[in-house]
């Protein structure tokens, strides 16, 4: 293989062991922090939501009968079953994954109880653990296009353990007015601050223990065209379009339960170069105006040190926005580069003030931390430039 062959594949293996490395740090710092940190961002987020029920009868019907049910949601609408099903002592099926690790340490600070365990690793196991909940009256939790998708498909693994348990399968839906999307293959969905979010139950799905491979089929296609139904109806309750690609379709009317292609998602991009314009220049002239206001404030004794520290953060946000794309990275980083350094070294008198006896840990980890993300995020832009030039 001559050098120049070598190259190339040497830069590939050096990205991936990065890629891998990353991967690894961040499970690491997610299972440290997913508990105490991720349990009280999403707590304060979701007390904001405005949340309705629809369906209820059909959840109460099978979840207070005795033998317990199955509740099948996507995947990528785990964070907003989190906190408003939280602390009822219900179950959770997770992968045992690295990821797995992560969400059963939110899941347990949010009340869950958790059984690992999935189709190819630890199935059995799994499995016994759930007859033993679901004869104690337990509702357990399943995703089943998870934990890799494609989105909106259906693991056939829910309709035998349904059978293998003779409980009901209640399809739940979720819809909100307004939410981020994640770039994953879930899309994966997190409602925005004071959201109108629905929950919906759909009408339960029994699976008969008598059932041959046939029948499950035809209950797993029967789940999914619930499942999807149910979200229609939320969304439709709250006057507002599904947020799938493909919404126009039926699920009762297309007699396939294969996922819909994802590339077919239309890209949402402002109408035009004018509106986004507006909309920078809006970003830009109000992040100044509320400067100068502060420093207004300030001049007259008006604004106490906290006040004055968090209106011009959010200033500073507004104007990042208002910038380009490209510029507002260069500026967020230069400006996270320099808060992180003061943060850092201030502490110590490094900037003409006295040193303290003993500097606070505190403000020197968080400047450490903005140090570190500044540093990945560069070498991730980095790697990815070099690896669109290749």
């Amino acid at each position: 293989m001559t050098s120049s062959h070598r190259e190339p594949l040497t830069d590939a293996l050096a990205l991936g062991a990065v890629k891998r490395w990353r991967k690894r740090w961040v499970r690491s710092f997610g299972r440290g922090t997913a508990g105490w940190l991720g349990r009280a961002a999403l707590s304060l987020l979701a007390r904001t939501w405005r949340v309705e029920f629809l369906g209820q009868e059909n959840l109460d019907g099978p979840a207070k009968a005795g033998p317990g049910c199955f509740l099948s949601m996507w995947h990528g609408r785990m964070i907003l079953a989190l906190p408003i099903h939280a602390h009822r002592g219900w179950h959770v099926l997770v992968s045992p994954s690295g990821d797995g690790d992560v969400s059963e340490k939110l899941l347990e600070a949010n009340g869950y109880h958790v059984i690992r365990g999935s189709s190819s690793r630890g199935g059995a196991r799994a499995l016994r653990k759930m007859l033993k909940v679901l004869d104690e009256g337990a509702v357990l939790f399943i995703t089943p296009d998870g934990p890799r998708g494609p989105r909106h498909t259906m693991n056939p693994g829910l309709a035998f353990m349904a059978r293998a348990t003779g409980r009901e399968i209640v399809p739940l839906g979720f819809a909100c007015d307004r939410a981020w999307h994640a770039d994953s293959w879930d899309h994966f969905t997190i409602p925005k601050p004071f959201a109108r979010v629905c929950v919906v139950y759909g009408e339960p799905v029994p699976v008969s223990r008598k059932a041959d491979d046939a029948e499950q089929g035809d209950a797993t296609k029967l789940v999914r065209e619930r499942t999807m139904d149910a979200e229609r109806a939320g969304f439709s309750h709250l006057g507002c379009e599904v947020d799938w690609p493909w919404a126009s379709t039926s699920s009762s009317a297309d007699p396939s339960w294969a996922a819909e292609p994802e590339e077919e998602e239309p890209k949402q991009q402002d109408s035009s170069p004018g509106r986004r314009l507006l909309k920078s220049a809006a970003f830009l002239l109000s992040g100044v105006a509320m400067l100068v206001w502060a420093v207004s404030l300030h001049q007259r004794g008006g604004l106490n040190s906290i006040t004055r520290k968090v209106i011009g953060l959010v200033a500073f946000w507004m104007i990042f926005k208002g910038l380009p794309r490209a510029a507002e990275i260069g500026w967020s980083l230069l400006g996270l580069t320099v808060a992180g350094t003061f943060f850092v070294l201030a502490p110590w008198g490094l900037f003409g003030d006295e040193q303290r006896a003993s500097p606070p840990l505190v403000w020197s980890s968080l400047g450490a931390l903005m140090l570190l993300f500044v540093g990945w995020r560069l070498w991730e832009i980095f790697t990815q430039r070099s690896k669109d030039g290749a």
